[in-house]
């Protein structure tokens, strides 16, 4: 009889477990440590060329996790390197787009009844890109600050290309 309880009573603790696992959503996100080196790296990338930039990553809830601003660049450029980062990371997958430079080029305009534009925090214009591993969108980094975005851009994915091996 005890041996039947105990049995019953592990089996019912293992069930809870992994019942209790299967209401855990895992989603493969950008490391901070990583995205650090990502906005140092675009940043640098673009002083190179004497452009003052501001570089941003978001991670796979679309939240800022690494920002730099180069010396010089405007205020705006935190707000609008965001925007693009969490452009890309947003649609980049939805609409297989590597850069925001794609989703402008592809015309897109979002669902039938309005504009993708419309969307809060939306912003497509060039210099973002996506961020993968393993076949996963785990973040967005976004640049801006040059006259011309696909600079931003360039600077974005030398950064991408540098690190892309440590994600």
């Amino acid at each position: 009889m005890k041996k039947t309880a105990l049995a019953l009573i592990f089996a019912a603790s293992s069930f809870g477990s992994a019942y209790a696992a299967s209401g855990v959503v895992n989603i493969p996100s950008i490391e901070a440590n990583i995205a650090n080196k990502l906005v140092a790296e675009a940043v640098n990338a673009c002083a190179a060329k004497h452009l003052a930039v501001t570089a941003t990553v978001v991670n796979a809830a679309g939240q800022r996790v690494a920002m730099l601003s180069g010396n010089g660049a405007p205020i705006d450029t935190a707000s609008i390197s965001y925007r693009k980062a969490y452009t890309i990371y947003s649609w980049g997958t939805a609409k297989h787009k590597n850069t925001t430079s794609e989703l402008l080029a592809a015309k897109l305009v979002g669902p039938e009844d309005g504009s993708l534009t419309t969307v809060a925090g939306i912003l497509v214009l060039p210099g973002g890109v996506i961020l993968k591993s393993n076949g996963h969108t785990i973040g967005g980094l976004g640049v801006s600050g040059a006259p011309d975005g696909m600079d931003d851009e360039g600077c974005a994915k030398a950064a991408v290309e540098k690190y892309k091996s440590q994600f």
